[in-house]
């Protein structure tokens, strides 16, 4: 058998290069009926996403700084009134959304922000329950007016979802009648996307 000649390398060297840029021209003339797939998010996107600030207090009265939610991917609720049944419901359904994370479940944290000072008694109830979830207290109501100007304006922030990125920044929001299956796959999509190592 032959080699090619040097004609023939060149030729076959141009049509490697020249097919994919006529493949893009073809399917992007019309000419073809394929359309890339939309990907939607179950979530409210946040447009522009807002870096979370203010004072936080654990149950303890220890401050702790808003930093505390980077380097990780954050799901939120914001429970003013403290986290009462609903609040509980509301977590039950979070906790069981990040242990269907199974491996990616690390780069995860669940917290929730009270508006009313934590007693000892009610954080012990939910950390009982909810062993994996961060309690905070929203000294000074600067988070309350930041969740309460994200949520829709059909939709209330009490006990809502909120998703921060990995750099504090909220960029979902949740309403109650969103499915968990697509909170999942919205979280299954950002960290394939955006892997964090586990803190």
């Amino acid at each position: 058998m032959s080699k090619p000649g040097p004609k023939m390398i060149l030729i076959i060297i141009f049509a490697m290069f020249l097919a994919p840029v006529l493949l893009a021209v073809y399917f992007n003339s019309g000419w073809s009926e394929f359309r890339p797939a939309v990907i939607n998010s179950s979530g409210q996107i946040l447009e522009p996403a807002l870096k979370l600030s203010g004072r936080l207090e654990n149950y303890r009265g220890v401050q702790v700084d808003s930093e505390v939610f980077s380097n990780r991917w954050w799901m939120i609720v914001y429970a003013p009134n403290g986290c009462d049944s609903d609040c509980q419901g509301r977590l039950a359904v979070i906790r069981q959304i990040h242990r269907s994370l199974g491996k990616d479940q690390p780069g995860v944290g669940i917290a929730v922000i009270s508006g009313v000072s934590l007693a000892v008694n009610q954080v012990e109830q939910v950390h009982a329950v909810f062993e994996e979830i961060i309690q905070l207290f929203d000294r000074d109501g600067e988070y309350e007016r930041q969740f309460s100007a994200l949520a829709s304006a059909e939709s209330d922030a009490v006990n809502q979802l909120f998703l921060l990125d990995p750099m504090a920044h909220v960029i979902l929001f949740y309403p109650a009648m969103v499915e968990p299956a697509g909170i999942r796959q919205d979280l299954t999509r950002l960290l394939r996307l955006s892997p964090q190592e586990a803190p």
